[in-house]
């Protein structure tokens, strides 16, 4: 019989070792001991400065990690009795540890409602796993080393998680970005030690020229039009812009009325003409857009485009809408190739011209592919929304590429977006969708491929 001889305390753990030749124990008189399984004699003592909750031997017995009430873990040879590693980072007593099958790495819980992945070689932390609503009373991992489970008997829950993280802790912070569903604060962005540069404009100009093509100057300080009427996908705006049911139309059509700017290039026009529609008025919009065009305002062109394709407006034109957004294609405005995609592929009924826009999946597709070829945001989350479609209806393997794929091209679309300072309102579904997928794929063992491709995307690398 193996007891604690110094009343001081009780054990916490007990277990042997894979060979069934030695017993570890833990106790709560900060200690772990290692007993001889035939004879009882103890073989060796690990001290400790608080109590010892948890203690495990490694698969081939050369190792044990032990969890204790000061909030640390440790990695002792179970030989000698040498601490190797600390295992520092959780907030609260740590309750469980267990080593993985390879004996590479240690899982932990904790008081602190986490669950952490340790190298066991470096002590790096590799990953902090949180979900439980109480303390994690016990952790181990899958005979394949594949999963995590871990027990709260305060939340009633068990979780299973994936145990294959990144290498190292850059990457886990690259693929936690990846599947962040909102934008971190720069609080949140400072815990993480990631830079808190924001795309926020600010204070000067924002040079908006990159290989998509897209070409713009943006200023915080833009007239007072602008700022409440501007597109955010009119490349000639000084003005972050906004989407065109986010315009206030009294507000902005009083800013536009008032602007004491010789408006020689049409953009007071352009922006009137976008206040006017949301006042309910598409005739006086129109005519707008008519002036701002015959002065060669390119951004002009979608919208006019766009409204006469709206059956809801009674001014069908869909020949010469197509016109028009070819026209603004080639001068420079990038998303109208997305909204020929969007005419093609729907088709436009024949309005006052006397003449319809059929259908046409090859020329939809061409279109969406010039605007992706271009990272043209719109076009690329299209893109990302047919791959994730196809993956659902493929075999597994053509799932997989499919759902790598339609992840990369969200990444690239929010990434183009957030460049351009477009309204979030604009980009956010895209954000969750990338965020969503970057966590199906980890679940099939790809979080260092998300992290890598994500990574590349961020640098601005193909």
């Amino acid at each position: 019989m193996i007891e604690d001889r110094t009343g001081k305390s009780y054990f916490t753990s007990v277990e042997f070792s894979s060979d069934g030749r030695r017993v570890l124990t833990g106790s709560l008189d900060n200690t772990a001991r290692i007993y001889d399984a035939g004879s009882l004699r103890q073989l060796t003592i690990f001290p400790h400065k608080d109590a010892v909750r948890h203690a495990a031997f490694s698969p081939d017995g050369s190792l044990i990690v032990t969890a204790c009430h000061d909030g640390v873990a440790y990695i002792w040879d179970a030989h000698t009795g040498a601490k190797i590693q600390t295992l520092a980072g959780h907030h609260a007593y740590v309750w469980g540890a267990a080593f993985s099958p390879d004996g590479r790495r240690v899982v932990t819980g904790s008081r602190d409602l986490s669950v952490r992945i340790w190298d066991v070689r470096t002590g790096i932390e590799l990953a902090v796993l949180t979900g439980h609503q109480g303390r994690v009373e016990w952790v181990g991992y899958s005979p394949d080393g594949n999963y995590i489970l871990s027990r709260s008997s305060l939340d009633n829950t068990a979780r299973i998680w994936d145990a294959r993280v990144p290498a190292d802790w850059h990457s886990q912070i690259t693929w936690e970005q990846a599947v962040e569903p909102d934008s971190l604060s720069d609080v949140q962005r400072t815990t993480l030690g990631i830079a808190t540069t924001s795309h926020v404009l600010t204070g000067r100009a924002l040079s908006m020229t990159d290989r998509s093509g897209h070409s713009a100057s943006a200023q915080p300080s833009g007239d007072a039009c602008s700022q409440n009427a501007a597109a955010y996908y009119d490349p000639d705006r000084t003005a972050p812009g906004l989407e065109q049911a986010s315009v206030q139309a009294d507000v902005a059509l009083s800013a536009c009325s008032t602007s004491s700017r010789a408006d020689t290039s049409g953009r007071i026009a352009y922006q009137r003409g976008r206040a006017l529609l949301a006042k309910g008025d598409p005739g006086a919009a129109r005519m707008q857009w008519e002036s701002a065009l015959a002065r060669g305002y390119r951004a002009a062109r979608v919208d006019l485009a766009l409204l006469l394709t709206d059956p809801t407006r009674k001014m069908l034109e869909p020949v010469r809408a197509t016109s028009l957004l070819e026209a603004a294609w080639h001068s420079g405005v990038v998303m109208a190739a997305y909204d020929l995609g969007t005419l093609y592929e729907h088709g436009v009924p024949a309005g006052n011209s006397g003449s319809a826009l059929q259908p046409d999946s090859v020329r939809a597709s061409f279109w969406y592919e010039q605007g992706a070829s271009r990272l043209e945001p719109h076009a690329l989350a299209h893109a990302a929304q047919h791959a994730e479609c196809q993956a659902l209806v493929g075999v597994p393997a053509e799932a997989d590429a499919g759902f790598f794929g339609s992840f990369k091209l969200y990444s690239q679309a929010v990434q183009q977006a957030q460049a351009l300072s477009w309204p979030d309102s604009v980009w956010r579904s895209w954000r969750y969708r990338r965020s969503t997928l970057a966590r199906v794929l980890a679940m099939e063992g790809k979080m260092q491929e998300v992290a890598d491709t994500y990574a590349r995307i961020v640098e601005g690398k193909p």
